[in-house]
């Protein structure tokens, strides 16, 4: 959650933290504030605060100072008694609110739930706002990020003037944009860039330049292989977009969800059926193969064990029925032939010259990943050891004057009489002064809060390149695993061998010392 609020309140997109805003919190401290509060909750799940996103329309010209006016009074009329962090960015020419709320209401310990009852009633008061402020609002509904992309799309190659002109108004609508093979954009709150020929033939790169210059182009679903665009037919397309969901998804109801996201209806009776966009009638999953049936669906997230053993099953069952014909046994032959010689020459493209040396690197970027999370364990430990620190310094010096009087007293009864209101705060100073004393230097120095500070803040951009880094490995370590298990399934690598990864050479440390 921390790491949320920092980005949120990044200097270099608030103006230096001109536009950031603690309700009940201080931004710095935001995570262990808004814990205290949520430890006191009633409700179910997990979820401990909600990330919300107030955008604005880039013509609407809106100021910094408006903007951080309408967040706080939208916040004001919807969770008055919540915690949040408020911060506007204007980094850019699309200025937009972020605002990280606290699940638990601190006045009655309810839960906050990002239903459709609330979100309905938050998008009716921001929209009320922006009335009230004279500000454009958006009157049709999405019910995904991909609908309002294409809105926006449609609505800007209508204004733009030429392809860079339109970049720019994307940019301008707070779309950050990656043009690589695909062009890609991705928008405020947005977890991921997404490509924009996933949305059909109309927004390829090659459709939208057609369609700034006034030629009509028709909105086909199409998958590009290479140089050639091949239409995918709509049972293809479902598999396609089920394999998809099956590899990122973490149970079977976020399964569900990802497709629904993808805009895929969902029939769920005597047979799980689904619809993909544009579709006149739903199809059958356990028409596409054994392994879509619901049952086998459902089973991939709860044994994954016994699902690949009830696969192998089938795929054997299918094959000897095949081998039963001669002309199959030689397409097989061909077939294994062509696929080694491929997957030699994946080796090769991906810059690996043996097997051995394909190995080394799976263990390198183990070792990597390994020694990655363990230094995130200390730095994250060392904040905390940090943050208790400097709650018992401020504790120190809020509770020394009550406990100096406390200690002016030279009769026994005196002194109960004025621990029986103020107990707390000497109980509190002394435990205090106790940890500040662990926590001396070995010359007796006394920790110092602004250095605690700054020690914390430096971890935290630590850890941040640490898991950027262990996104990138776990990527790279996917895709080489990937291919050693393919080479091992064509029988060009044996098993035994693939299994011996080798120790590699260099280790990787990472120095948290100061």
């Amino acid at each position: 959650m921390q790491y949320g609020i920092n980005y949120i309140t990044d200097k270099n997109k608030t103006d230096e933290q001109r536009f950031v805003l603690g309700h009940y919190c201080t931004p710095m401290f935001a995570a262990d504030d808004f814990e205290m509060i949520y430890k006191l909750g009633s409700g179910n799940g997990n979820i401990k605060a909600h990330h919300i996103v107030q955008s604005f329309d880039p013509e609407d010209n809106i100021t910094s100072e408006q903007a951080f006016e309408i967040g706080q009074e939208l916040m004001r009329r919807m969770y008055p008694n919540h915690q949040y962090v408020l911060a506007v960015h204007n980094d850019c020419e699309h200025i937009h609110v972020h605002i990280i709320v606290n699940a638990v209401n601190f006045s009655t310990h309810k839960k906050l739930y990002a239903n459709k009852k609330n979100l309905a009633e938050l998008r009716r008061t921001s929209d009320d706002l922006c009335k009230e402020n004279g500000l454009s609002i958006i009157t049709e509904e999405f019910k995904t990020q991909r609908q309002y992309m294409k809105h926006v799309i449609d609505r800007l190659v209508e204004k733009a003037t030429d392809y860079d002109d339109f970049i720019r108004l994307m940019q301008k609508f707070g779309y950050e944009v990656r043009q690589d093979n695909y062009l890609s954009f991705k928008g405020v709150g947005d977890e991921r860039f997404m490509r924009t020929d996933t949305l059909g033939t109309a927004y390829f790169e090659s459709g939208i330049r057609k369609r700034i210059q006034g030629i009509d182009v028709p909105n086909h679903s199409k998958s590009v292989f290479g140089n050639k665009t091949c239409r995918f037919s709509n049972r293809k397309r479902l598999k396609f977009e089920i394999d998809t969901a099956l590899k990122k998804a973490d149970n079977y109801d976020d399964f569900l969800q990802r497709l629904k996201n993808a805009d895929i209806e969902i029939k769920q009776g005597k047979y799980l059926a689904m619809r993909i966009p544009n579709a006149e009638r739903f199809i059958r999953t356990k028409s596409l193969g054994y392994e879509y049936t619901e049952e086998m669906l459902e089973l991939y997230f709860v044994n994954r064990d016994l699902y690949n053993v009830l696969l192998k099953q089938e795929s054997e069952t299918k094959i000897e029925h095949l081998e039963e014909n001669s002309e199959y046994n030689k397409y097989a032959a061909a077939h294994n032939v062509d696929i080694q010689i491929r997957m030699l020459n994946l080796l090769s493209e991906n810059g690996i010259e043996s097997v051995d040396e394909l190995k080394t690197r799976i263990a390198n970027l183990e070792i990597k990943l390994t020694n990655n999370k363990n230094t995130i364990i200390k730095l994250n430990t060392k904040s905390a050891e940090n943050r208790k620190i400097v709650y018992a310094i401020r504790r120190y010096w809020r509770t020394k004057p009550t406990y100096e009087e406390y200690t002016s007293f030279t009769r026994p009864t005196d002194k109960e009489i004025f621990m029986l209101d103020h107990k707390k705060d000497v109980e509190d100073h002394k435990a205090a002064v106790e940890l500040i004393n662990k926590s001396k230097s070995s010359d007796g120095t006394m920790p110092r809060a602004a250095y605690l500070n700054a020690e914390i803040v430096e971890n935290n951009e630590k850890v941040a390149e640490l898991e950027k880094q262990n996104e990138e490995c776990s990527a790279e370590l996917q895709k080489l695993k990937t291919l050693l298990d393919n080479l091992v399934s064509m029988g060009t690598v044996d098993e035994d061998v693939a299994e011996e990864i080798p120790t590699p050479k260099q280790t990787y440390t990472y120095d948290v010392s100061r």
